[in-house]
């Protein structure tokens, strides 16, 4: 039933050859062979002995069955019908043998190809299908490289063969510059080791590598490298992805956990985290300070255990309104320290919400104020005993405004004054001054304003029912803890008794200077007067013995000037007499116009000036505002300071006479180029009858009353006079003069 064992062989190859081809899918060579085959079977056929019929049919038989394995449906066909016609060949030719063989074999050769059609029929619509499979799946692939935002880079040995639009979005190259290049030279060189052992690896695991742009600009990527099978060809798939936005997010969120570490640690409050049912999840070191616990002991323990127990309830209701979302001002707590301790706390207590809004935890801050609370009770018992200072105290205290009204006073105020506190609430304290004291009291008003620290001081107020009263204040600027002035605090003093001694001692002492300066004054009188006295005797005496007329008349000159020296003499003392008796009732004041009064002084002494071949100017002296004062006396005090620096003051000397405005005041200045005043003599200028030896010994020395009267008209005027001199360099007097406070009254007289 077998072909002669001589082909054997050669069937054999030709099998194995058919098979090997067959599975290359090269059905047209396969075929080609089989019908070379066929047709080599027929002749040897033809050739063969008829008993090897059988055997040659059966080989046929096999021939197709191979063929409809291994053959496409058109190659079986074709050798199921040589195999047909080489039977049919074979029938004619051994047409003695039995008909059975060869309708057997007609049957099995039909039967094999109407099996090997649909088995390949079957075939045929499944390679169709898997190639409309595959043919969709290759558009999914090409869909899904073109669509996905990841970069994806395939390549084989490091080669790019192919990326998708992606990677341009992300890299800055274009595909056909990418395809071809190296996979590295688009990753920084930081990042090209941990590449190749991705890919040697091939585990496919997410890492974070460098991309690098065109631009030459480095970004944070994820990448996966899986194996891929590209055109029947292994290679690999890289898909990247830019994460330079989520990682400055983390860098973002790592300082901010740094700093908020840093804050929460280095804090100088105590900081507790709890979570929503009240358990401490976090403390920071303050804490231990604070309380005496470590963060670790109070981990996980109900933030009850430091609350003191009266302060549970109230501790709760405000638990629950920040749950409720209600943001709380700081306040004031218990908590209790771990030695058992209370301390006093301010409490920021915050509900802190996840970024969806849902609550996450609580978070208090709590501030250790027993020194604040100390401090303030210190404060408290410095205003109890400030107030009882305040309202027992012996002497008068005013609290006045930085704006001069008066805040408050105490009741030894309405004592002083009459007035009840609510009458002097809110008025300014100039208004409780005597007219004469307000000058003075707005520039030490000003003084205080501007810090200065003055010794008490003396000043008259007035009385509810209108008398005066004399005082003595002590006045403090009361500052803030920020160093800024708050206030005006003024302790007044009742002085009348104490001035009532001092008029009594005053008066002793005036009486015991009285009887001396009448002894003195007599003395110096009896002087003055001898010596004009003297010279008149001696001129009657030489009248009467002279027969010249000439030296008659020369004589009776002299006792002209000196009966002038003796009225003036007579004037100069009766003006001090005055002026010792009334120091102020001998006055007729009013508004006198300082620049007009100067001018009119320095026009009468400039004959005198010539005389004495001095130089007298005026400067700086216009506009100046007017004062309250008698005209002619003040006049008389200017005339006497003036004419002094004349007699002082050598031929071609100069008299500067200044004139200026400060701090309310008038400021005169007289100053000479003459011989100066001595050390030893300065003290005594004022003096009466004080004259340097010079001037005594001149013929034309003044009275020695005429600095004294300018003093005192310059007082009585509430003004001062000082002098400043070095012998043999000049002097120079000062006067200074309170300007007038003229109503609209005084200024239309």
């Amino acid at each position: 039933f077998l072909p002669p064992p001589d082909i054997y062989p050669i069937v054999v190859i030709l099998l194995g050859v058919f098979y090997i081809i067959s599975r290359t899918r090269h059905y047209a060579i396969a075929a080609l062979l089989y019908l070379t085959l066929n047709y080599s079977i027929i002749v040897y056929v033809t050739l063969t002995p008829p008993q090897d019929l059988e055997q040659t049919l059966m080989l046929l038989t096999l021939n197709v069955l191979l063929a409809s394995l291994i053959s496409p449906i058109g190659s079986t066909l074709i050798i199921s019908m040589m195999s047909l016609l080489a039977t049919l060949a074979l029938s004619l030719t051994f047409i003695h043998t039995s008909m059975g063989t060869i309708i057997i074999f007609v049957s099995v050769s039909i039967a094999f190809i109407a099996l090997s059609t649909y088995l390949r029929d079957r075939d045929t619509r499944y390679i169709h299908q898997q190639h409309s499979i595959l043919a969709e799946s290759e558009q999914r692939y090409q869909s899904l490289l073109h669509a996905t935002r990841e970069a994806i880079i395939i390549f084989q040995d490091g080669v790019i063969i192919d990326v998708n639009p992606a990677f341009t979005r992300i890299f800055g190259w274009d595909i056909d510059e990418a395809i071809g290049g190296s996979l590295l030279s688009y990753f920084d060189k930081t990042s090209h080791e941990i590449l190749r052992d991705s890919w040697n690896s091939n585990k496919g695991d997410t890492i974070e590598v460098q991309g690098k742009r065109r631009d030459s600009s480095v970004f944070d990527a994820a990448i996966q490298i899986r194996p891929w099978v590209h055109n029947r060809e292994n290679a690999f798939v890289l898909t990247a992805h830019d994460i330079s936005e989520r990682k400055k997010a983390e860098r973002e969120r790592a300082e901010q956990e740094i700093e908020y570490r840093a804050l929460f640690e280095q804090n100088n409050h105590a900081i507790v985290i709890m979570d929503l049912d009240g358990y401490i999840i976090r403390a920071n070191q303050q804490i231990e300070r604070l309380l005496g616990y470590t963060p670790e002991e109070l981990i996980g323990q109900h933030a009850s255990i430091i609350i003191v127990e009266e302060d549970k309830d109230y501790a709760f209701q405000i638990w629950q309104r920040v749950l409720a979302g209600e943001e709380l001002n700081p306040y004031e707590r218990h908590y209790r320290h771990k030695d058992g301790h209370i301390i006093p706390v301010e409490l920021a207590i915050t509900l802190v919400r996840n970024p969806d809004g849902t609550p996450r935890h609580v978070q208090a801050i709590a501030h250790d104020v027993t020194y604040r609370k100390e401090a303030e009770r210190a404060r408290d018992q410095q205003a109890i005993q400030y107030r009882a200072l305040f309202e027992q105290t012996s002497d008068a205290v005013f609290i006045i405004n930085l704006d001069g009204t008066i805040a408050r006073t105490n009741r030894q105020v309405t004592e002083l004054l009459g007035y009840e506190p609510e009458e002097m609430a809110g008025k300014p304290a100039m208004a409780f001054v005597a007219p004469t004291e307000l000058t003075k009291s707005a520039i030490t008003y000003e003084r205080v304003l501007a810090g200065e620290r003055l010794p008490p001081y003396e000043r008259i107020f007035l009385h509810k029912d209108g008398y005066e009263v004399p005082t003595e204040i002590n006045v403090t600027i009361v500052r803030g803890t920020d160093g800024e002035p708050t206030h005006i605090q003024s302790i007044v003093r009742d002085i009348r008794g104490r001035k009532e001694a001092e008029h009594q001692q005053l008066q002793l002492a005036i009486e015991r200077e009285r009887v001396k300066v009448l002894q003195k004054f007599i003395s110096d009188a009896s002087h003055d007067f001898r010596t004009p006295l003297t010279n008149l005797k001696t001129s009657i005496f030489l009248l009467k013995a002279l027969k010249d007329q000439q030296k008659r008349q020369h004589h009776l000159e002299v006792m002209d000037i000196q009966i002038n020296r003796l009225e003036r003499l007579l004037a100069d003392m009766l003006v001090m007499s005055n002026l010792e008796r009334h120091p102020t009732g001998y006055f007729q004041f009013g508004k006198v116009d300082m620049t007009i009064l100067l001018r009119e002084v320095i026009a009468a002494m400039q004959e005198a000036a010539k005389q004495r071949q001095v130089h007298l100017s005026l400067q700086n002296a216009e506009k100046l505002p007017p004062i309250l004062a008698d005209k002619l006396q003040i006049a008389q005090a200017l005339r006497n300071i003036i004419e002094n620096a004349v007699l002082y003051t050598e031929a071609d000397g100069k008299i500067e006479i200044s004139a200026q405005v400060k701090k309310g005041y008038i400021y005169i200045h007289i100053k000479d180029t003459g011989m100066g005043i001595s050390e030893e003599d300065l003290p005594h200028i004022f003096e009466s009858f004080y004259r340097a030896d010079k001037a005594r010994q001149s013929s034309t020395g003044g009275t020695g009353l005429g600095l004294p009267i300018a003093k005192k008209i310059i007082i009585a005027h509430q003004g001062e006079i000082t002098v400043e001199s070095q012998e043999g360099e000049g002097s120079r007097f000062t006067i200074m003069l309170p300007v007038a406070n003229i109503t609209a009254e005084q200024q239309n007289d």
